[in-house]
């Protein structure tokens, strides 16, 4: 588990903008959720339906040409699938590429320019063998480089 990365996120609570903005939960969308290669930090922000949703662990695969970072997150209360329930609540935070071991890819943000972000809602430990992903247990979407 990636404590240093469950403990930089946090649910607060849906805007009307980012109610709007926002498809569907476990979703990310471009130009809110970023990365910034010098200084290697990631930003997330994606809608879940209660505030118990915790970032459980962290992934990287680098394919040469394609970057993919996996968030497993799950509620500390249920484990029910969230894709279509109301968006109430953001699930927000920044971290250090640093912060995610490197369990199967060594993490970098160096000379990338799109980073594909898959948020993954079970409790079943996430592995290589688990894709694909159905869409009632995943979401995401593609970041580019930002502020």
């Amino acid at each position: 588990m990636c404590n240093s990365i469950t403990k930089k996120f946090k649910s607060i609570p849906i805007s009307t903008h980012q109610h709007s903005v926002h498809k569907k939960n476990l979703d990310v969308e471009k130009g809110i959720s970023y990365f910034t290669p010098q200084k290697k930090i990631i930003h997330i922000e994606t809608p879940i339906d209660t505030s118990t949703f915790e970032v459980s662990d962290a992934f990287y695969h680098n394919f040469g040409f394609y970057h993919i970072l996996i968030l497993q997150i799950k509620d500390k209360n249920r484990n029910d699938r969230i894709r279509n329930n109301s968006k109430k609540f953001i699930l927000k935070g920044d971290f250090n590429i640093d912060d995610i071991s490197p369990n199967y890819d060594t993490p970098s943000l160096d000379n990338i320019e799109i980073l594909h972000v898959i948020t993954y809602n079970s409790d079943i430990p996430y592995t290589p063998k688990t894709f694909p992903f159905t869409p009632e247990e995943a979401g995401g979407g593609v970041i580019v480089v930002g502020p």
